[in-house]
């Protein structure tokens, strides 16, 4: 475990790129504001990050705290329990994985949670009634792209558009310093599949929040994807009786996408940042194809 440490984590370094740092460093420092405040954000100002998984900080499927912790925990928990107790102890992981990957995260996607839960009965009830019930559609639409769009902005140009917004510097500072939420885009974009179900009659709007929360917020899903319908994750959630064969077959899966992430995608994102990361683009065709190439790689290995 230590030569695995050594080896992804320290010895090698990481390329950061930021709007403060606009060349690449292999030896950011992991603890920079600007880079543990955005770990949910892939691609920023056009250039991945690559190797942030292996932020000490940061719960992500191929870190150390992942697999050698919380996993093999909740599996330890999880399969000798009642089937009566599931659903419960699929939510106390959820909680878990998001205050121990950013605690901020929890109360941002705690409120969509909450919204979603509420409106979704409220489109429910005035569908009934055949009122308008697309309103409250629209509304949560707008909430969540709104939500989301805000941080995605303030993170990509933030820096450079609040300055110009005539705002005090408190201000300018205080919205520039909002981190993005932990898992963000996967919540807020399932809020919208959720509702726009319920309005259309496709899926009845959900009576125990548990199981919507734990819709919402399934921690397998919430940094990577990819997103399903809840009439899909419903039938799952309801027969929770895993075999040992599901469990085997889940661990081979997780060992496959962990060797691709961190043995192929990682290290090509190391060449990729560099090479988007240089003040001019002064490459040779070939070079530049093959650098594309090479980003492609390392989008598709990484999800």
């Amino acid at each position: 475990v230590q030569f695995v440490w050594r080896l992804l984590d320290g010895e090698h370094g990481r390329t950061v790129i930021s709007p403060a740092h606009p060349k690449p460093s292999f030896t950011a420092n992991r603890h920079d504001p600007w880079y543990s405040s955005r770990c949910d954000t892939r691609v920023t100002t056009g250039i991945p990050i690559a190797n942030n998984s292996f932020d000490k900080d940061i719960m992500d499927f191929s870190s150390l705290p992942f697999l050698f912790l919380f996993l093999p925990g909740f599996l330890i928990i999880f399969l000798p329990a009642k089937k009566t107790v599931h659903l419960a102890l699929v939510s106390i992981a959820n909680i878990v994985f998001l205050l121990w990957g950013q605690v901020a995260a929890f109360w941002w996607l705690s409120a969509i949670v909450v919204t979603t839960y509420a409106i979704g009965r409220t489109v429910a009830l005035y569908k009934d009634k055949n009122s308008n019930y697309r309103m409250w559609t629209w509304i949560t639409i707008l909430f969540n792209v709104g939500l989301l769009s805000f941080h995605k902005l303030n993170t990509a140009y933030g820096t450079y558009l609040l300055p110009k917004t005539g705002l005090s510097e408190e201000w300018v500072s205080s919205i520039g310093s909002v981190v993005v939420p932990l898992g963000l885009s996967y919540v807020t974009f399932q809020s919208i599949s959720y509702i726009v179900d319920v309005a259309r009659g496709t899926t009845p709007a959900e009576l125990d929040f548990i199981k919507l929360a734990a819709y919402l917020l399934f921690f397998p899903k919430i940094i990577s994807g990819p997103l399903m319908r809840y009439r899909s994750f419903l039938e799952q959630i309801n027969d929770l009786d895993v075999s040992i064969h599901e469990v085997a077959q889940g661990i081979r899966r997780l060992l496959t996408g962990f060797v691709k992430r961190i043995l192929i995608a990682n290290q090509l994102g190391l060449v990729v940042n560099a090479a988007f990361g240089l003040p001019s683009a002064n490459f040779e065709p070939r070079i530049a194809w093959l650098v594309i190439f090479a980003y492609t790689l390392q989008v598709y290995f990484d999800f």
